[in-house]
């Protein structure tokens, strides 16, 4: 190399998204109940091609089901399988998903699966006091969370922390955030991690407002505009948000009345009613793994918070 050559572009996905300067709130995945099974590495791609899992039955009318494989450090040849269920009731304030969990026998996964699928907890026992922290490292469906999420993992993993796991986890979505965790029970979604981070989380040490390009949103609030609403209040009111029965309803204007905002989210927190309106922000490419920026054909809509009210 001369002296005024200029290094090669970094073309991950996840390192051109960040310096786009997308914000990542809004891309949490929704799901009432995310049902996460102790499967052997590797995994398919798709993790919904796996035959525990294909052989799911369908969930109860109205919750939306999540299934995500997880692998904890360590032991490779267990037989045993750590079923953990955290569930959220569909329509009901949040304040966090319920955990269970059960350590079953291969011979019984399948039943244990499809009655808890079906509702039936009498087999799980209670979490309390427990962390479960899930880190994308899903290499067969993407490499920036097969190289990033893996060196996150292997680094928390060695960490010791009072009723706190690790896990490795199949894909979350949103791969262009990577390196990207859930956080159990609060449900909280993040983005672009590293251990300092992800450990400031984990303690609570660092504000809110500090973290916006880290926050994809909460997966137990609802769909994309409610994420964002509930993310600015998380960034104004700090941790104690949290701690709020949260719901929202979405309302979309059809008025095309731009100044008025394409999305009004009306968030009810305890005592307190307010209303974020959203803002059509300028669409950014969506960067194609190790390919130049102009190979983009995808572009991502921008939701922006363009006003905050007390409803009374």
């Amino acid at each position: 190399m001369t002296l005024d050559a200029q290094p090669e572009p970094d073309l991950h996905c996840s390192v051109q998204t960040r310096q786009l300067g997308e914000q990542s709130a809004g891309s949490a995945t929704a799901a009432d109940h995310f049902l996460l099974i102790e499967l052997p590495l590797p995994w398919p791609a798709k993790i919904e091609s796996h035959p525990i899992v294909a052989a799911l039955p369908e969930p109860p009318v109205d919750e939306k089901l999540r299934v995500l494989a997880i692998r904890g450090a360590g032991d490779e040849q267990r037989s045993s399988h750590q079923v953990i269920s955290y569930r959220h009731t569909p329509g009901t304030p949040f304040t966090g998903f319920v955990g269970g969990q059960v350590s079953v026998g291969s011979a019984d996964l399948a039943d244990t699966l499809k009655a808890i699928v079906g509702g039936n907890t009498e087999h799980l026992q209670p979490l309390t006091d427990t962390t479960d922290v899930l880190l994308c490292t899903h290499g067969s469906r993407d490499r920036c969370c097969g190289q990033f999420g893996t060196l996150l993992f292997a680094e928390m993993a060695l960490e010791e922390r009072p009723n706190t796991r690790f896990w490795r986890t199949s894909h979350t979505g949103g791969h262009r955030f990577a390196p990207t965790g859930i956080t159990f029970p609060d449900g909280l979604t993040w983005s672009f991690l590293d251990a300092p981070t992800l450990g400031s989380i984990l303690d609570r040490s660092v504000e809110p407002s500090a973290l916006v390009e880290h926050f994809r949103g909460c997966a137990g609030v609802g769909p994309r505009p409610a994420q964002i609403a509930d993310a600015a209040l998380f960034e104004r009111r700090g941790w104690s948000w949290l701690d709020q029965p949260r719901q929202m309803t979405v309302r979309t204007s059809v008025d095309g009345n731009e100044e008025a905002g394409n999305h009004e989210v009306l968030l009810s927190a305890g005592d307190e009613r307010v209303i974020v309106t959203l803002s059509d922000g300028e669409p950014l490419p969506v960067p194609v793994c190790t390919e130049p920026l102009e190979a983009s054909t995808k572009s991502a809509p921008q939701l922006v918070v363009s006003g905050i009210a007390t409803h009374h």
